[in-house]
């Protein structure tokens, strides 16, 4: 037990401080298939991490040194990764502001390449409900079926909503489209007596908030 809450807080102390390269060669000396030239090769390719969290095994596997075991413990590593912070829930399940779950969401959408819509369901006390994918693709106003949210809404006896989606492009400036979509779920929303609170877009690890932006 000792041994291993040592290794934990070895792997935290390394994040926190360490070079994108760093934690490559400490992911790959740890699994005996470090070699500088495959870490140059890799570094080379991709200097920022986000893009290497979005390429595939084949594309890694092909590069100079690499090879199929590297590129594959890579891939591996990178989806846990994704997957975890996907599942990762806003602090204390309630949401105290904007840049709160704006800095939640960054992580929750990271390396995810195609738009999602989520939906926060909040209590009166603007505790979480629950968090739920509604729409993935191209999100739309004509393309969200809102039903679906004020239904759910209704049924787990939420107050409040705060909808989000990603920009896979990086930018995070609402279209024409997210503003109608947002002003169609405030009205449609208010009928039911739901309140929506906010709606973020994120793009990379940047966010706008309709509330912070005075555009609901």
């Amino acid at each position: 037990m000792t041994s291993q809450i040592e290794t934990n807080a070895h792997w935290q102390a390394t994040a926190a401080r360490a070079t994108p390269g760093e934690l490559l060669a400490e992911l790959l000396m740890v699994n005996k298939l470090y070699s500088p030239a495959a870490s140059r090769s890799l570094l080379t390719r991709f200097p920022q991490l986000e893009g290497l969290a979005l390429a595939d095994t084949a594309t890694l596997a092909a590069l100079p040194h690499v090879g199929s075991q590297r590129a594959t413990l890579i891939t591996a590593a990178l989806a846990f990764a994704t997957c975890t912070l996907q599942q990762t829930t806003v602090a204390h399940d309630q949401v105290f502001s904007s840049e709160q779950i704006g800095q939640h969401l960054s992580q929750r959408y990271a390396g995810i390449k195609q738009e999602q819509l989520i939906v926060f369901y909040l209590n009166v006390k603007n505790r979480i409900i629950s968090e739920e994918v509604v729409a993935m693709g191209t999100i739309e106003s004509s393309a969200v079926d809102l039903r679906v949210i004020l239904r759910r809404a209704l049924l787990l006896g939420a107050s409040r909503l705060v909808l989000s989606h990603n920009h896979p492009s990086g930018d995070c400036a609402p279209s024409s489209q997210d503003e109608s979509l947002t002003e169609s779920l405030r009205v449609s929303s208010q009928m039911i007596g739901v309140e929506l609170l906010d709606h973020l877009v994120v793009g990379g690890n940047d966010y706008v908030s309709f509330r912070e932006k005075g555009l609901l």
